[in-house]
């Protein structure tokens, strides 16, 4: 074969070669808009656009592949996005050197309940090649749709309060319940304390009960909608600390039969969950040593030789019997320490207490104790002090034990105690506990 021959044999082999390698009918998913290729097909580079999922509000998770022949190297590969369709890297887009990889991105910072167009890309040298398009719609809120309104906190009492809300929503819109929460935080959410209603129709109105006197609270009202939680403004209010004052102390109206008021403090004590200062039963002073070897009433130390409140003479000093079991006023803590008409409470009094309060123990601003609630929301708080004996205060937060002024026997004087639950009991006398005075109600 001569020269001229072969050379056309190898052109026309050229051209075979050439022709196969197109395939026309198998368009790249690149060529076909914008980029660098300028809608060229190449079958080296075949580029394929994940469809987007985990769509939210603001977000989405996208991707692509991409497929070169082998031994063919590109630049990077990401993924574009647009609200308009076919869009390019001069659009918002992420992208990554790992070419090798498929390609996955979470794309934020998106508009609530829009559409847009995302693709897959990737860049071999100058050149850009495109997967196909892909939509999705963000997420809608119902932020427009769910009003929320939080009304302003009514008749406050020491442990109550009535609250409530308002929601306004779109209609056909269908809400799972609504209600209120709080905490001593502001912004309370449904993860603090709540109360709510599936009657989503009306405005909703509760009383919260159980609360502290004296203590600041946050309360919102709140819809929700699906897994959605929509929340009202932030409303404070503080409980009341005292029904009034007598003499310069506080008190509390627990609505009581008797009309007696009790006072929210221990003698000595500031606020009603300190423990004050102890005393034994008919001294009016307190001391660093409680038994009866410092007792005022026995002489030389010996309970057996009692001077004062002694109704038995195997105990009465050399046959001593006076027959007094109630304090005299010389003798009362309270009458000494707060002067006006206060007094230490009668065993019916601490009786009439117990009997008509509803007693929990919780604990009021970090300290354990007894709440005495009454019907009317008013209650008063008695930390569990324990009791001084000797040099030692003992049974913190273990016991709450206030005198009464009631004498029981000679060795012993009537009290209110309470421990999980109330009830009457007796202490010896001389040892030291708390005082927590009462009053009467003024006509």
């Amino acid at each position: 074969m001569n020269k001229t021959m072969k050379a056309m044999a190898a052109i026309m082999l050229m051209m075979v070669f050439a022709v196969g390698c197109n395939k026309p009918d198998e368009p790249n998913n690149g060529g076909n808009s914008g980029g660098g290729n300028n809608g060229n097909y190449d079958s080296d580079v075949r580029v394929t656009t994940y469809t987007p999922q985990h769509i939210s509000q603001a977000s989405a998770v996208c991707g692509g592949d991409v497929i070169v022949v082998q031994g063919l190297s590109l630049n990077r590969l990401g993924v574009c996005w647009s609200k308009n369709p076919d869009p390019t890297v001069e659009d918002a887009h992420l992208s990554t050197k790992k070419w090798a990889e498929p390609y996955v991105c979470t794309i934020t910072g998106l508009e609530i309940g829009t559409t847009y167009y995302v693709r897959a890309f990737a860049l071999r040298g100058l050149e850009y090649y495109y997967g196909e398009n892909k939509s999705f719609t963000t997420e809608y809120s119902h932020v427009s749709e769910v009003n929320v309104t939080t009304y302003t906190p009514q008749d406050i009492t020491q442990t109550s309060v009535v609250c409530g809300g308002e929601v306004r929503v779109a209609d056909g819109l269908s809400l799972n319940r609504i209600g209120v929460c709080w905490s001593k935080e502001p912004n309370p959410t449904i993860e603090n304390t709540g109360l709510s209603t599936v009657n989503c129709g009306e405005p909703y109105f509760c009383t919260i009960t159980r609360l502290e006197p004296g203590i600041t609270y946050h309360v919102r009202a709140y819809a929700l909608y699906d897994a959605e939680c929509f929340y009202g403004e932030d409303k404070s209010f503080t409980t009341e600390s005292s029904s009034g004052s007598y003499n310069g102390h506080d008190y509390a109206d627990l609505d009581l039969p008797s009309g007696t008021l009790w006072a929210t403090c221990n003698v000595g004590a500031n606020a009603p969950w300190e423990y004050g200062d102890y005393f034994a039963w008919g001294e009016i002073q307190p001391k660093n040593y409680y038994w009866w070897n410092t007792y005022q009433y026995c002489n030389n130390g010996d309970n057996h030789q009692l001077t004062k409140y002694c109704t038995d003479s195997d105990y009465g000093y050399n046959g001593y019997v006076d027959d007094i079991t109630i304090l005299l006023p010389e003798d009362d803590v309270a009458v000494a320490n707060w002067g006006g008409e206060w007094f230490t409470p009668t065993k019916e009094q601490c009786e009439e207490l117990y009997n008509n309060t509803t007693s929990i123990m919780t604990t009021h601003n970090g300290i354990l104790g007894c709440f005495f609630i009454a019907n009317n929301g008013n209650a008063i708080f008695l930390p569990f002090s324990g009791l001084y004996y000797k040099t030692e205060v003992e049974d913190v937060n273990k016991k709450g034990i206030c005198w009464s002024n009631s004498l029981d026997y000679c060795k012993t004087a009537k009290t209110l105690s309470f421990y999980n639950d109330c009830y009457i009991g007796n202490a010896t006398r001389s040892i030291g506990l708390p005082v927590r005075p009462v009053c009467l109600k003024k006509d």
